[in-house]
């Protein structure tokens, strides 16, 4: 479960993560960008790392590094407006790529087995809506032809960029709708609330049973704690000790390996957010190469 604390926990590693994408762009930005508000892209064909000129770029070289004559600069507005969009599609990357990272380090994913939170995903899914919104944005202000994006190493590496966004999409779109129904449908039959019509959880090796309890209507422990799961360590937490499990039904003994056995579901779920590490590893080569990397056409 995300707390307060774990939010807090998470804070400096996503403000520190912000920080770095929005210096990193703007220590990107050559002299002539800065001076004409223009993008790389402008004058040259692959983009921030350079290459051959492009009609504008070649009239700004003649100019001596002024723009031809009836060339319309943007305005202070525009400028504004395209930075705007790109701080916005730098948030909705960090928020997004940042909790995944954040929950690979100091949740794991197995520990969302039994289902994901609600608001974590409407919260995923609006990092990806506003990705999605502003890259779109960019990409029309970037590119002024279909055929730059595989006659320019700009548009060759927005290719791979954009395929991995969509596995990414995709992914997330199997987990929030099938995969995590299948995962908390494994965990109501698990002992939880549900298709098999149990409110059950494990407290230190003992299995209750709590369906008559006016405390876990619909299987929420007061808006805190899921059945199907095991207490144990919650109690430490809890305003009250496990005295109050005498008011509960035991069940027995927690068969042998049932609360730690991953079910078929989770085990794919679990899979998929490791592979999603490689695919976030692969936007973030691809962001960094427009600044650094080698020429993908001579």
């Amino acid at each position: 479960m995300v707390t307060p604390q774990s939010i807090a926990r998470a804070l400096p590693l996503l403000t520190l993560a912000l920080v770095v994408g929005v210096v990193a762009t703007a220590m990107a930005m050559p002299q002539y960008a800065s001076e004409t508000g223009l993008a790389c892209g402008a004058c040259h064909e692959d983009g921030a790392d350079a290459g051959p000129l492009t009609e504008l770029g070649e009239d700004f070289l003649l100019a001596d590094h002024v723009l031809p004559a009836g060339f319309v600069e943007p305005s202070n507005l525009q400028i504004w407006l395209r930075g705007l969009v790109r701080f916005l599609h730098l948030v909705g990357g960090v928020v997004w790529f940042g909790a995944i990272i954040y929950i690979h380090l100091f949740l794991t994913p197995r520990r969302f087995a039994k289902g994901l939170p609600r608001p974590e995903m409407r919260l995923g899914w609006y990092s990806i809506v506003l990705m999605a919104v502003t890259g779109t944005l960019l990409t029309i202000w970037r590119v002024d032809s279909m055929d730059e994006l595989w006659t320019t190493a700009f548009g060759i590496v927005w290719m791979i960029k954009f395929a991995v966004f969509l596995t990414l999409v995709l992914i997330a779109a199997a987990v929030t709708t099938v995969i995590n129904k299948r995962m908390r449908r494994e965990a109501e039959c698990a002992g939880g609330v549900g298709a098999c019509g149990r409110v059950r959880f494990a407290f230190d090796g003992v299995l209750y049973d709590a369906t008559d309890s006016a405390s876990w209507k619909g299987g929420v422990h007061f808006n805190r704690h899921r059945a199907g799961t095991d207490l144990t360590a919650a109690i430490a937490d809890a305003p009250h000790g496990p005295e109050v499990l005498t008011r509960i039904e035991a069940v027995g003994p927690v068969p042998e390996g049932g609360g730690e056995k991953l079910s078929r579901p989770a085990r794919v779920f679990v899979a998929l957010a490791y592979f999603n590490l490689i695919l976030i590893a692969i936007v973030l080569f691809c962001a960094s190469f427009w600044g650094w990397g080698l020429k993908l056409i001579d």
